[in-house]
């Protein structure tokens, strides 16, 4: 079936809600130069000399740049399940490492995951902060980013794969290191700084994304952020289920 770019697609079930949500299909090969260079220009629409005599740059020229950079970001993400995770431009030097052995890559695509998730959240926060209604490319960033945080930190018994695990799951240093097969307490982890990323993005839209989660969902964000330093634990998110140490 044939989509024609820029459409826009309602997708959704009674039995899922927050799948209730509209998908932007690219527009068109962004391979192509003239395209790219077209998409990179930016324009701030408001300017004040007077408040900003050097840059003309006020607060809503600011969130308009966010707005365009999570544009840049979103045009990739084709369904709202979908984590954070934009097409690369090489293979060789950016992680995955498709060289390495099967359980670094393991660790090493979580990673990637994650760090598009909170990387993108340092955008998306003071956005939501300032325009907690602002839509980009169909989707609610509040309600997106609400999903794809207790997706990243919980296990979602819906969304298991064959082998009985949530792709979108990050975990925590402990289970890191089991994949690792190391004991190792220096070892390092790209989920390390995330982790931190994220409690500082969850911070700064608290009144959007923070606040707006049931008990059960804050004990189970807060049992992940605790896990491996604190003994916490992490087990799969359904209702009813009982989160923490």
């Amino acid at each position: 079936m044939h989509i024609p770019d820029g459409t826009l697609i309602h997708i959704g079930t009674a039995e899922r809600p927050y799948m209730n949500h509209q998908i932007c299909v690219p527009a068109g090969d962004m391979r192509n130069s003239d395209k790219r260079k077209s998409f990179m220009k930016w324009k701030p629409k408001t300017v004040d000399y007077k408040l900003s005599p050097y840059t003309g740059l006020t607060r809503d020229s600011w969130l308009e740049a966010a707005e365009y950079m999570l544009e840049g970001i979103f045009r990739h993400i084709r369904r709202f399940e979908d984590p954070v995770v934009v097409p690369r431009q090489e293979t060789e030097i950016t992680y995955p490492h498709l060289q390495d052995p099967s359980q670094a890559q393991r660790s090493q695509r979580s990673a990637e995951i994650f760090e598009g998730l909170t990387r993108s959240f340092f955008i998306a926060a003071p956005l939501m902060a300032n325009r907690p209604e602002a839509n980009v490319c169909g989707y609610s960033l509040t309600e997106y980013y609400k999903y794809q945080v207790l997706r990243s930190c919980t296990r979602l018994r819906p969304l298991y794969n064959a082998a009985g695990e949530d792709e979108s799951y990050v975990g925590t240093y402990q289970e890191l290191q089991a994949i690792n097969h190391t004991q190792d307490p220096y070892s390092c982890y790209q989920q390390t700084v995330e982790t931190c990323a994220l409690v500082i993005c969850l911070w700064n839209s608290r009144a959007q994304i923070w606040d707006t989660y049931t008990s059960q969902e804050k004990d189970a964000i807060a049992a992940f952020l605790t896990g491996g330093f604190l003994g916490g634990r992490v087990v799969s998110y359904h209702p009813g289920a009982v989160y923490g140490p």
